[in-house]
């Protein structure tokens, strides 16, 4: 059997030895000029987003200490299309493509499988029937496996909170319901990627920008993703009107990093996508609760963070331990 994962150690490189590009040498060569452009133009002035209260009745649960530390605003919400994002940003976004691209990533065969693990922990609502109160509280960071077939049609999933695996897949693939190869059809001109985003209209909020930035979430998480598709999702993030940095916060299992974020008027909270502060490489996604009734403001209620991709011959096997 073959095996082509790749660890964290691999994730975590950044711009390694050149290999045969994933882009052409023009758009390669004007991301780096247009970093050098950004890393030398004035951040704009912090502007917060606007919050709006959703109607959840929650109950509080404990929040991290440094949750809410280090915000840091660059983006300009209501910009006119999001056409123009702040110095800051735009740099940082710059770094985090430039790393993706460099990222040489298995391609699956028709007949392997995405293999997937994630640390995850959710917010958990329960509902009391015989009182009729409703009580939450943040699960322990657990782990979650995936495989899935390129085309979507054959999956499995393990989490340890659920007992026994079960079947996934078998959906039309989608924005938010991908296949790796629904994933290799995307356009990967950022406005060109943001349009189509736009256009769709899924994802989770009640403004465009909101589901726009909800669906770009879903095609990071849990996803082999082509370089070049990354690059464009990150650069398309960066045209979101309310997209900004969090700096100085850490993964799921603790790793230091940055975030890009953006908060939900909906839902009363932060969703950030957390990256290497040093290699710029991807590690997962958090949610922190801003303005959402019953929750205490901080409180971290979601983290999903990345520790293995691989691709594999058989449903349910696990890459070698050890294995780079």
């Amino acid at each position: 059997m073959t095996h082509d994962p790749v660890d964290r150690e691999e994730l975590a490189r950044l711009l390694p030895p050149p290999r045969v590009a994933e882009l052409p040498e023009d758009r390669r060569l004007s991301l780096e000029e247009q970093l050098m452009n950004e890393i030398q133009t004035p951040e704009s002035a912090p502007v917060p987003p606007r919050r709006r209260h959703r109607r959840l009745a929650l109950i509080a649960v404990p929040a991290l200490a440094a949750a809410l530390a280090g915000v840091l605003v660059v983006g300009q919400p209501g910009d006119d299309g999001g056409r123009e994002a702040g110095g800051q940003l735009q740099a940082t976004i710059e770094r985090i493509a430039l790393a993706a691209t460099s990222l040489d990533l298995p391609v699956p065969e028709p007949d392997q499988y995405i293999y997937v693990e994630s640390q995850v922990s959710y917010l958990a609502v329960e509902y009391n029937a015989t009182s009729g109160e409703t009580t939450s509280h943040v699960e322990e960071l657990h782990p979650r496996e995936t495989w899935m077939s390129p085309d979507g049609q054959e999956g499995w999933l393990e989490e340890s909170r659920q007992g026994d695996g079960v079947e996934i897949g078998g959906s039309p693939a989608s924005l938010t319901s991908p296949s790796y190869d629904f994933l290799t059809t995307l356009p990967t001109d950022p406005e060109a990627l943001l349009d189509l985003i736009y256009g769709d209209g899924q994802g989770e909020g009640d403004s465009r920008e909101e589901r726009a930035f909800s669906t770009i979430g879903t095609l990071l998480r849990e996803q082999l993703l082509p370089p070049e598709l990354s690059a464009a999702l990150y650069e398309a993030a960066a045209l979101i009107p309310g997209v900004f940095l969090v700096d100085d916060v850490r993964d799921a299992v603790g790793n230091p990093g940055i975030a890009v974020a953006r908060e939900s008027e909906t839902y009363g909270e932060r969703v950030e996508w957390i990256f290497d502060a040093e290699t710029f490489a991807y590690l997962g996604e958090r949610v922190v609760a801003m303005d959402r009734e019953g929750v205490e403001p901080g409180t971290v209620t979601g983290y999903t963070g990345l520790t293995r991709i691989a691709v594999v011959d058989e449903l349910g096997e696990r890459p070698a331990d050890g294995a780079a």
